[in-house]
C-alpha cells in the first residue's frame, strides 16, 4: 500500500473499517476530522474514554487531536474518513469558497445520524471512488481525493437536513428502526399514525411519544416528509407531472395532494420541479462526460 497521500501536512486519508479494527490510528498532532459511514454491521469507538456505538447506515463525525481505538464486528461494511481540519481552510482548496457551517454544527453535535437514502447510495460510491484512488500511485492523486473529499462533503452538507439523530434509550432506537423500515415500505399506501401503530403493535400516541422524543419530529411529520421526498425525486429524476406522482403516491384528487404537498415542503410542485428538473439533466450530463473521461 502507498503511504500516506500527504507527507506534509495537512493530510487526508480514506480506509475500511475493517482494516482499522484493533489499530490505533497515528497521532498526527493537531485537531483532525473523522467521519465513520457504517452501511452493515456495527462499529465500537471509544474516544476520550466515551463509547459510541455505530450500526447499519450510521455516520458519526468528531473532531479530534488524540487517538481512536476501533472496533468492527464480523461482516462489518463501512469507512473511516480522516483529515487535517485546516485542510477545510487551505488557500489553494476549493472548499473555501463554500459556506460549511452546516458541516461544522453537524461535527459538534457529537451524535450518531441514522442517514437517508438519498445520502447512502451516492455517499457509498464517492467512498469507493476515494478508496480506491488513495491506494493508487496514479499521477494528480493528491488533487482528485481533495476533488472526491469536497464532492463527499457537499453532499453530506445538503443532505444532513434529512438525518434523524439517535438519542434516547436502545429500547427506543428500536422501535424507531422498526418504524423507519415501515415508513420506507408503507409511506405510498399508509398515510396515518394509526396505521403504523397496529404494525407495530403499540398505540398511536406512545408511538407518537417516543419517535418525537427520539428526532424531535412527529410520526405525521416523519411521513408526510417522506411523501414529499418521493415526490421530487420523481419529479426532478423523471420529469414526472403532478398528475403522474399523485396518482403514484396514492392520492386520488391532484389538487389535494399539491395542497399538500405546498403545506409540507414550502413551495408549489411546479416551483420545485421548475427549479431543479433541467439543473439535474444538466449534472446528469456531466457525470455522463465524467464517468467516459475516468473510464478513458
Amino acid at each position: 500500500m502507498p503511504s500516506p497521500v500527504f507527507n506534509q501536512q495537512p493530510f487526508l486519508h480514506i480506509q475500511r473499517l475493517t482494516e482499522m479494527t484493533g489499530k490505533r490510528p497515528d497521532d498526527i498532532g493537531e485537531e483532525t476530522v473523522e467521519i465513520y459511514l457504517v452501511f452493515t454491521g456495527e462499529v465500537t469507538i471509544h474516544i476520550n474514554r466515551s463509547l459510541i456505538v455505530l450500526e447499519k447506515n450510521n455516520l458519526y463525525c468528531c473532531y479530534r487531536n488524540d487517538m481512536t481505538d476501533i472496533e468492527a464486528a464480523p461482516g462489518t461494511a463501512g469507512y473511516i474518513i480522516r483529515f487535517s481540519k485546516r485542510l477545510l481552510y487551505a488557500d489553494d482548496y476549493e472548499l473555501l469558497s463554500y459556506d460549511l457551517s452546516a458541516f461544522h454544527a453537524l461535527v459538534l453535535r457529537n451524535e450518531v445520524a441514522q442517514v437517508d437514502t438519498a445520502f447512502l447510495k451516492e455517499g457509498k460510491q464517492i467512498c469507493e471512488m476515494m478508496y480506491h484512488e488513495f491506494r493508487s500511485d496514479n499521477d494528480y492523486r493528491k488533487q482528485v481525493l481533495r476533488g472526491f473529499l469536497g464532492i463527499f462533503l457537499l453532499h453530506l452538507i445538503r443532505t444532513s437536513s434529512l438525518f434523524v439523530y439517535v438519542r434516547g434509550s436502545k429500547r427506543q432506537h428500536i422501535l424507531m428502526r422498526k418504524f423507519n423500515a415501515l415508513l420506507e415500505q408503507e409511506f405510498k399506501n399508509c398515510k396515518k399514525v394509526s396505521c403504523y401503530a397496529n404494525m407495530l403493535s403499540v398505540t398511536p400516541s406512545y408511538l407518537n411519544e417516543i419517535i418525537k422524543q427520539v428526532t424531535g419530529k412527529s410520526v405525521g411529520m416523519h411521513i408526510r416528509e417522506r411523501v414529499v421526498l418521493e415526490a421530487v425525486r420523481q419529479a426532478i429524476s423523471r420529469g414526472a407531472s403532478l398528475k403522474e406522482v399523485a396518482y403514484n403516491l396514492g392520492f386520488n384528487d391532484s389538487a389535494h395532494f399539491s395542497k399538500f404537498f405546498k403545506n409540507v415542503a414550502g413551495m408549489n410542485f411546479s416551483d420545485i420541479k421548475r427549479s431543479y428538473y433541467s439543473e439535474f439533466l444538466s449534472l446528469s450530463s456531466e457525470k455522463h462526460m465524467l464517468s467516459r473521461m475516468v473510464h478513458t
